[in-house]
């Protein structure tokens, strides 16, 4: 019964990371407004968390995961650490591509709006594509250029809270100190 909860646990990366992100989001004092880089740091904090639980519940043993495995005599086996990240990774980049499209859904609206605020009767340019360009990162490979850098910062220092000091400079950096983005 254990083994099979476990299964059923183990592929809901998704879910972990949106209550993370979510309980981040309900710990900032001030909820009245929620940029997109509010949200970003959200994400890679709730990443960087679990990322830590996952690596530290191996480190000292305490993390334990099942899939189901047809060849195992019980019909479950015990996942590896690097599993674990692998799903939390994957996880991690359906978060981000939602990110762009929620990016790309708000810029069309605020582009449409503006439009009729202006009483133009017409719409040109409406192939107009909302979402960055070449040179413009979008949120969610913004989101996903935090969380490597976080990463790989964890790996060299083990420390979760120093990989954060890092990322929170890029954020900053990225999103040009303007919380309104």
């Amino acid at each position: 019964a254990k083994q099979a909860t476990n299964a059923l646990l183990a592929n809901n990366y998704g879910n972990e990371l949106a209550k993370e992100t979510e309980k981040l989001k309900g710990q900032r004092t001030d909820n009245s407004t929620y940029s997109y880089s509010n949200m970003a740091e959200d994400y890679v904090r709730a990443y960087g968390n679990l990322y830590d639980e996952i690596v530290q519940g191996y480190q000292n043993g305490t993390r334990e995961r099942y899939v189901e495995d047809e060849t195992s005599e019980t019909g479950y086996r015990q996942m590896t650490m690097e599993e674990e990240l692998n799903g939390l990774d994957k996880a991690f980049q359906k978060a981000a591509d939602g990110a762009d499209v929620k990016e790309m859904i708000t810029n069309e609206f605020q582009r449409l709006s503006s439009k009729a605020g202006s009483k133009q009767t017409s719409f040109t340019n409406t192939n107009k594509n909302p979402q960055a360009t070449d040179k413009e990162e979008t949120i969610g490979q913004k989101m996903v250029t935090l969380a490597q850098a976080w990463k790989d910062a964890y790996r060299v220092s083990a420390s979760k809270d120093s990989g954060m000091e890092k990322v929170l400079s890029m954020l900053n950096d990225m999103f040009h100190m303007n919380k309104e983005a």
